[in-house]
Parts: C-alpha cells; sequence; structure tokens
C-alpha cells in the first residue's frame, strides 16, 4: 500500500481513516508525520462518533488530548453503548475520576442496555441506586430483563420505586420484566392497582394475569370497559373469569368498543350481554364517522336503527362518501327523507352512478340540489335514460317520482351545457332522450 504524503489534505485523510476504523493508514499517516488537531479533536471525534475503539486506542496513543471535550466524547461512547471505546477513554482520564460523571455515564449505559458498559462503570465505581434508583426507572421501561438481574445482583432495592419500576415494566410492555419486579419484592398493591389499568387499557392480558396472580387489585370495577382500548378480547374473557360482572358493563363496553372501532370485543358484548336499543343507535354514526365498517354491520345486525337521531348516521355517511356504509344503512332501513338535497352532489362527487340512481328511484329530493358542471357532464356520459327512469325490472313508475327524476334530468342537463369543455349537444341529446324514453306523461287516476 502506498503510503500517504501527509503534506497534502492530512488532517482529512486522518479523519476518514479514523472513521472507517482503518489503524493501518492511520497508523502510517501519524509515522509519516501528520498531528492530530488539539484543536477540536476532529480525528478522534470521528473514530469516537463511528464506534471505532482501535482506532481511538492508535489515536490516544499518538497523543490526541481528551480534553476539553472529555465528557462530549464519554457521553456520547456511553450512549452508544460501546464498551471498549468507553473503557479507553475513562482509561486516559487525567486525574481521580468525577463520580458524578460516572453516575451520568452509567445511567446512559443502563438507558442503552449495554451491559459491557454498565459492568465496567460499576467497576469504576458508579453507584447503582444513583439519582434515585434512576438505573431502575429506566431498566425496567426497556423491560431489560439482563439489566434488572445485573442491578438486582448490585444490591439495588426495588422496593425503594417499587411503583413506578411495576408501572414501567407494565408500559413497555414486558410480561418478563413484571413478573420479575414482583418476584423480588415489590408491592402488588401500589398505586391502587394502576398498574392492572394499564395492562388493561394496552390490551396486554398476559400482564394483566401476572398482575392479578401477584395480587394487584381491580380497584374500579369500570376498567373492565378500557378492554375495548385495543380491542383486545382475551384481556376481557380474563376478567370475566376473574369475577367481573359483564351485565354490568354492557351498555359502556359498546361505547367503547365503537369509540375504539374494536369489533372483537364488540360482538363478544352483544353476544353474551343484553344492550339497550339507545346505545345501539346511538353508535351508528360515530361509527359511520370512523369508517369502522365492521362496527356498522355488528351495530345494525344487533337491531340498531339507522332512521334514528334522524337518519345522523345516513347523512354522515354520504356527506363523507362512505357510500358502502350508506348501502348498509339503506338495506337497513335509512329514509331517503332524511338527506339534504346536497346527497345528489356528494354521491356525483364519489362517481358512484348506481347508487345515485338508487337513491332516485327512492325518491331522493333534488330540489335545490347544487350541481358541479364537470360532474354533471360526466353523469350525462355514463348514465342512459333507461338507468335514470326505469326500475330493475324494466318498469316506469308513478307520477311523484317521474317528476323528480325529470327535473333531475333537465338540471343536470342544464349544469352540464354550462362546462366549456363539453359539447352543447351533448346535454340536448341526452336530455332528448331522456324525454323520449318517457313517451307520453303518464297521468295518475284522481278518481278512486
Amino acid at each position: 500500500m502506498q503510503t500517504p504524503d501527509p503534506t497534502h489534505n492530512a488532517g482529512q485523510a486522518l479523519r476518514q481513516a479514523a472513521a472507517a476504523g482503518d489503524t493501518a493508514t492511520l497508523q502510517q499517516l501519524l509515522d509519516a508525520g501528520a498531528s492530530v488537531d488539539p484543536l477540536d479533536n476532529a480525528a478522534l471525534r470521528w473514530a469516537v462518533r463511528h464506534r471505532q475503539a482501535e482506532a481511538v486506542r492508535v489515536l490516544l496513543e499518538a497523543g490526541a488530548p481528551l480534553e476539553p471535550y472529555a465528557e462530549e466524547f464519554l457521553t456520547l461512547t456511553a450512549r452508544n453503548g460501546d464498551a471498549p471505546t468507553l473503557e479507553l477513554l475513562l482509561a486516559s482520564l487525567p486525574g481521580p475520576r468525577d463520580p458524578e460523571l460516572l453516575n451520568r455515564l452509567f445511567l446512559l449505559a443502563v438507558e442503552s442496555q449495554n451491559i459491557p458498559a454498565t459492568v465496567n462503570l460499576l467497576r469504576l465505581g458508579a453507584d447503582p441506586s444513583a439519582k434515585d434508583n434512576q438505573a431502575l426507572m429506566l431498566a425496567a421501561c426497556g423491560g431489560d430483563m439482563p439489566m434488572l438481574r445485573l442491578l438486582r445482583k448490585h444490591d439495588v432495592d426495588f422496593r425503594a420505586r417499587n411503583s413506578q419500576a411495576l408501572f414501567n415494566a407494565v408500559f413497555a410492555p414486558s410480561p418478563e420484566a413484571a413478573n420479575y419486579l414482583l418476584q423480588e419484592g415489590v408491592d402488588p398493591q401500589v398505586q391502587r392497582g394502576i398498574p392492572l389499568q394499564l395492562a388493561i387499557m394496552g390490551g396486554e392480558a398476559e400482564i394483566a394475569e401476572i398482575l392479578l396472580d401477584a395480587g394487584v387489585p381491580l380497584t374500579v370495577p369500570e376498567w373492565l370497559v378500557d378492554c375495548a382500548c385495543k380491542d383486545s378480547l382475551e384481556t376481557l374473557q380474563l376478567l370475566l373469569q376473574r369475577g367481573s360482572n359483564l351485565g354490568d358493563f354492557a351498555d359502556a363496553l359498546v361505547g367503547k368498543a365503537v369509540e375504539h372501532a374494536a369489533p372483537r370485543v364488540l360482538f363478544y358484548v352483544l353476544q353474551h350481554a343484553k344492550v339497550s336499543q339507545q346505545i345501539l343507535d346511538d353508535g351508528l354514526e360515530p361509527a359511520v364517522r370512523a369508517d369502522a365498517g365492521p362496527v356498522v354491520r355488528l351495530l345494525l345486525h344487533a337491531g340498531a336503527n339507522p332512521k334514528a337521531n334522524a337518519g345522523a348516521a345516513f347523512r354522515v355517511a354520504i356527506e363523507s362518501g362512505v357510500l358502502g356504509l350508506a348501502r348498509w344503512l339503506l338495506q337497513a332501513g335509512a329514509s331517503i327523507a332524511d338527506l339534504a338535497p346536497r346527497a345528489v352532489t356528494d354521491v356525483l362527487a364519489v362517481g358512484d352512478q348506481p347508487f345515485l340512481i338508487e337513491l332516485l328511484r327512492k325518491g331522493l329530493s333534488v330540489e335545490g340540489a347544487p350541481f358541479v358542471p364537470l360532474l354533471a357532464t360526466l353523469f350525462c356520459q355514463a348514465v342512459t335514460p333507461a338507468d335514470l327512469l326505469r326500475d330493475s325490472s324494466g318498469n316506469l313508475h308513478p307520477e311523484p317520482l317521474f317528476s323528480t327524476r325529470l327535473r333531475f334530468a333537465a338540471a343536470v342537463a342544464s349544469q352540464a351545457g354550462e362546462a366549456p369543455q363539453t359539447k352543447a349537444v351533448l346535454p340536448t341529446n341526452w336530455l332528448s332522450e331522456v324525454m323520449a324514453e318517457i313517451g307520453p306523461r303518464p297521468r295518475l287516476n284522481k278518481h278512486r
């Protein structure tokens, strides 16, 4: 390998070799006269940042000073969990080691879940219970079983902050950590059972079972409802097996299941408990707003009335463009009368001509409907007179529906003619075809 010229970009070459961990090139550059820059320690910084322990060793032996960046380098190395580099840097510190610095590095090593770095720092004098047992909190929050065992080996008192430690293990979530903390003396009565509520809300059935077995209380029976937050049927069944009463919270569970789009919990409750008609009806609109198709289907199947609350669910489905849900509601008995004239434009905007025709056949009012010329033009191009005026059996309809559709056809044709990109003949011809399809206007028999 050709020896690099130290007079040509020596600093850049040193940095590149340090970052790559190329100790051979690094040593050649130093032997050829390249010097480490004491102002910013760039080469050492790059070696530390890229976790190149051997490059760090070469630079330190060549006289690269740690100060004034020692704490920065140590912090970066501890956070990275780079035990070999951390040991090299600590060994190169001048004078006695600052206990506060060791403790800060120790907590960073625990947070990075690096056992070798943690062990080194403990050996050098870091306090495992520093900062009010913060290491225990960090290990529990990460569900770090090797770190928890290491801390226990160094006599960390798990009961000193047991409530927060257990809370963190549940939040992790780590069944192993929660179980270990309880076995090592954490009081199951801490925080009045709040860790159990957290497990229920997170849908962590395994952790909930561990907590219940250890004696953690279900302090508030209403916590059962939180099983719907993550649609955890397993957690719900566990609590029911442990004595909770489904009937007491059936309505609340349905409401929560709708809120969180939890079809598994909803299905179970509807199958195993009596639910009020009001809660079924009130659930339709939020379920439609969340576009939660399975929840809407379950509610309808259980008897929810799509006409409830003045057909709010049906209107929301049309306005939001979730026409699949609107179809289900219409099939279940939703009323066309609950729709505003704007519904015509909303359905046109989605481009669902068959559904619009279905709504018109069922008597959707078009009085005052605001048409968009481009959408009206596209409708003219896609729909035939027979589609608009006849039902699926090919029969024309009585005068009231007939007149509504004629007004709709005339309004659409008129609006389509306003679109500059549309030939004027299109709406005229289309409306002519509609009129020709009708033939003589049917007359209602006024004599009954």
